[in-house]
C-alpha cells in the first residue's frame, strides 16, 4: 500500500537541510515522517552527501577508523569511532551513523532514562508517606484484577474516578477534607468507587462499621450495625455480647434485646 504523498514543502525542506542534519533530525521536523521514509525520498532525490571521512561526527560519535567488510551479499563501508563519554564503539555499519540511528555509545539513552526517573521522583517526593501509600492502596484495589481481594473491589465494579488516577489530586482532596494519620479511607456507599464524592476520612472502628460485611439490624424505625445499637443510649444492658447472645442464642426480636436490662444469671434475665 502506497505511504503518504511527499508535499512540495516536505520535499524542499529535505533539500535544505540533507548537508546539515541526518535523516532521524529531519524526520523530528518532518510529521509523520519517519528516518526510514525520509532515507527513501533522499535517494529518489538522488541527494549525496560529501562522503564521510575520519574525524567526522556523528551525534555524540567522532569516527576513527573506516574499512570496507564483505557481507554475503556486498560490500559495507564500516567505522570505528569514539563517544564523547570515551567509550569506542567497533563494527558500525557507516549508515547507522549518517542516517542518525546510532548516535552515542547508549550514554545518551541511559542519561535521558535518568533524567525521566529523577523528574518522576521530584514530581511529590512523597512515595515514602503514608498517604501516598493510601493511595497507591486504592488504585491497585480499584484497577487491578489479579491484585488481593479483587473480587471484593475492581471485578465488582469498584472503580477509581479519572482525577485520582495522579496522586496529587487524591493529596489535595485529603489534605482538603481532614485526613490525618490515625484516620482510614472510608467509601460511603459500599458499592460506588473511590472518588470525591464517596469518600471520606474515618477511624477504624467507624470504618469496621461501615464494611459491606457488617451486620445491620433494623428497629424502633432504624437501621444500625449491632455495634452501634449495643452503643445506643436505649441498650439496658449496654454490652455487645450480651445483644448479640439475646439475638442468636435465645432468638429474641431486637428491640426486646435492646430493653431488657442484664440480670447477674446473663443474657436470659
Amino acid at each position: 500500500m502506497p505511504g503518504k504523498p511527499w508535499t512540495d514543502a516536505e520535499t524542499q525542506y529535505i533539500r535544505d537541510h540533507y548537508l546539515s542534519q541526518t535523516c532521524a533530525e529531519m524526520a523530528n521536523g518532518l510529521p509523520g515522517r519517519t528516518a526510514r521514509s525520509v532515507g527513501h525520498r533522499s535517494a529518489f532525490l538522488k541527494l549525496e552527501r560529501p562522503k564521510p571521512k575520519m574525524g567526522d561526527k556523528f551525534g555524540r560519535l567522532r569516527v576513527d577508523r573506516l574499512y570496507e567488510e564483505r557481507t554475503k551479499w556486498q560490500m559495507r563501508t564500516m567505522a570505528d569511532a569514539t563517544c564523547e563519554c570515551g567509550t569506542q564503539k567497533f563494527g558500525l555499519p557507516l549508515t547507522v551513523l549518517v542516517s542518525g540511528a546510532t548516535v552515542s555509545c547508549g550514554c545518551l539513552k541511559r542519561e535521558k532514562a535518568g533524567e525521566r526517573i529523577a523528574a518522576m521522583s521530584r514530581t511529590h517526593g512523597e512515595t515514602n508517606t503514608r498517604l501516598y501509600r493510601i493511595w497507591a492502596g486504592v488504585k491497585t484495589r480499584a484497577t487491578n484484577p489479579n491484585a488481593t481481594g479483587a473480587d471484593n473491589y475492581v471485578n465488582r465494579g469498584i472503580g477509581i474516578c479519572e482525577e485520582w488516577m495522579k496522586y496529587e489530586p487524591f493529596r489535595d482532596w485529603a489534605t482538603a477534607n481532614g485526613y490525618s494519620d490515625d484516620l482510614q479511607i472510608d467509601r460511603r456507599e459500599n458499592d460506588l468507587g473511590y472518588s470525591p464524592s464517596n469518600c471520606r476520612w474515618v477511624t477504624r472502628a467507624d470504618q469496621t462499621i461501615n464494611k459491606r460485611t457488617t451486620r445491620r439490624l433494623t428497629a424502633f424505625g432504624e437501621t444500625k450495625s449491632l455495634k452501634e445499637w449495643a452503643d445506643d443510649p436505649r441498650c439496658s444492658s449496654g454490652s455487645y455480647r450480651v445483644v448479640q447472645d439475646r439475638l442468636d442464642k435465645l432468638g429474641w426480636d431486637l428491640e426486646k434485646a435492646i430493653l431488657t436490662p442484664a440480670g447477674p444469671q446473663g443474657p436470659k434475665q
